[in-house]
């Protein structure tokens, strides 16, 4: 079985590749097209404004993208932790021999509340 650092690997070869092909593929379609489009367009004086405003927008998106998932990861890694404390806390009486306390079920509920209010 592929460890967690080869399965990584591969993710991020994949992804690359993936990257590279739709790069080229853009690149080739641009050449293509560029053949059949005419030296003067309507709107071609509004594409070199446009562009500066596309990477802004994008590098935006990337931002908050990756404040989200620093976000989500110590949201994760909090739980975990939280978690991993608690199961620490149970097991600890069962090491030094003593029991840890009885979870009460949704059967003796009833009958805790009846002693209490007798």
């Amino acid at each position: 079985m592929p460890s967690v650092t080869e399965i990584q690997n591969q993710v991020v070869e994949t992804v690359k590749k993936g990257q590279t092909l739709a790069s080229e593929t853009v690149k080739g379609w641009t050449e293509t097209v560029s053949g059949f489009v005419p030296e003067s367009l309507p709107f071609a004086d509004q594409i070199p404004n446009f562009i500066p405003q596309a990477k802004s927008a994008v590098a935006t998106a990337f931002t908050i993208a990756e404040q989200t998932v620093a976000r989500q990861r110590e949201l994760v890694l909090g739980i975990l932790d939280t978690v991993e404390d608690r199961l620490a806390k149970a097991q600890a009486p069962a090491k030094n021999g003593a029991k840890a306390p009885a979870a009460k079920t949704e059967a003796a509920k009833p009958e805790a509340e009846a002693e209490a209010s007798a």
